[in-house]
């Protein structure tokens, strides 16, 4: 047996839902995500794509703010999926790739963060990660990316509030765990200061599931050595 992600393996087993919702009190009042826009209702724009460019964005705010370091760009899951997978072979996926390091490394130094060519570029990172996580190929036409996508992605950085992301950060933690009957593969989003932030975005709100999946996390992370015990927020 082997997930993807412990949101697929909380997602697909009715064993891990029902064991969630059996020692879950229900909340008194829904609460409300902390960014909300009106999304468009294009069919040109991926909802799943724009939270995976949006993850990558917060992530150079972070890096950026942090003073991290330009290598840190180049350990982004999408950066790895590229070489791994041998796109670096196509000139035009090269060129593309050079140009989206290029934008961080610019961002790094300008700290212009609704930069569109920054956007353009996480959202064409976003895809090898979809790759990685899907097994759905990048092809040459995803390059292109259309302008619809970049002004909803920058919808979303206007309205964020990154004043959190300063401090100790670890960046795209693992959890992943093995045993005797297979794998669950597990990767938070970002920590700042011992919190686990898991980013979400997408047409409705679901507390219940994010609380499932920050759970699991902390769970996973109780049988991993060398770990600091975390608090989730969401």
């Amino acid at each position: 047996m082997f997930h993807n992600s412990l949101s697929e393996w909380l997602h697909r087993s009715r064993e891990a839902r029902d064991k969630f919702k059996q020692n879950m009190v229900s909340a008194s009042h829904r609460p409300r995500p902390l960014i909300q826009i009106f999304p468009t209702r294009s069919i040109f724009v991926s909802p799943g794509d724009i939270g995976r460019a949006y993850d990558y964005w917060l992530r150079m705010v972070c890096i950026t703010i942090n003073r991290l370091g330009k290598k840190q760009f180049r350990e982004f899951l999408g950066c790895k999926t590229y070489y791994e997978r041998m796109y670096q072979a196509h000139p035009d996926f090269k060129g593309a790739m050079d140009q989206c390091l290029a934008a961080f490394d610019s961002c790094y130094g300008s700290k212009r963060f609704l930069d569109r060519t920054l956007l353009r570029s996480a959202l064409i990172l976003g895809y090898f990660e979809r790759e990685y996580r899907t097994e759905q190929p990048v092809f040459a036409q995803n390059l292109n990316v259309n302008e619809e996508s970049i002004d909803e992605l920058a919808k979303l950085a206007k309205g964020s509030d990154t004043s959190w992301v300063v401090g100790e950060v670890i960046l795209n933690p693992v959890f992943g765990l093995k045993g005797p009957k297979g794998t669950l593969a597990g990767d938070g989003d970002l920590i700042v200061d011992g919190t686990l932030y898991d980013l979400k975005t997408s047409r409705e709100f679901r507390p219940l599931e994010t609380l499932r999946q920050l759970i699991g996390y902390v769970a996973m992370n109780s049988f991993l050595r060398n770990r600091s015990h975390l608090s989730g927020r969401f």
